[in-house]
């Protein structure tokens, strides 16, 4: 059983480095990171800072946001859906 979990564990990291290397090639700092619950990879991300030239910490942000609703979903599956919608960034 240590083995089948060492695994995942090592399959999970090969997934952040992946997500790494994503940010690298598009010239940022080489971070991923996944969220893991249960077994089940439920939100990933990466640094962003030099693409969208914002260093605040609104994309921790939006990923936390990704993985509650991940996490909502998944506990309650016969949930309605969101009727919140995007703002409209047109002005």
């Amino acid at each position: 059983m240590a083995e089948a979990a060492e695994a995942a564990v090592l399959a999970w990291m090969d997934q952040a480095l992946d997500v790494a290397k994503e940010a690298l090639e598009k010239g940022e700092v080489p971070v991923g990171c996944l969220l893991v619950y249960e077994g089940e990879v439920i939100g990933r991300g990466r640094n962003e800072v030099n693409e969208t030239k914002n260093c605040s910490s609104g994309y921790r942000a939006e990923e936390a946001v990704q993985l509650l609703k991940a996490f909502y979903r998944q506990e309650n599956p016969n949930a309605p859906k969101s009727k919140v919608r995007k703002k409209d960034r047109r002005q």
